[in-house]
């Protein structure tokens, strides 16, 4: 993940983050971190819900099955938590 942020001077610079730093920003569940977790949740619910057929067929077959296994594996684990009540 690429975030850009502006700095003094309108400068932009480019930090990229990966899974394991967000889990350590997530490590603590505070009620504020739960809500930015549930927002950028919704997100990304968004642009899957929102992007078209038309751009998923034009991506290479093996990028949408590792698409599809990693999607599938996350449902999977947040699936755990609904069969653990």
């Amino acid at each position: 993940m690429k975030i850009h942020k502006w700095i003094e001077h309108s400068e932009e610079i480019e930090i990229e983050i990966d899974a394991e730093d967000i889990s350590m920003i997530f490590k603590e569940g505070s009620e504020e971190n739960i809500n930015i977790a549930l927002n950028n949740l919704n997100s990304i619910f968004t642009f899957l819900i929102g992007l078209p057929n038309e751009v998923i067929e034009k991506i290479h077959k093996r990028t949408i099955e590792l698409i599809a296994r990693h999607l599938k594996e996350q449902a999977e684990r947040f699936e755990q938590f609904i069969k653990d009540e």
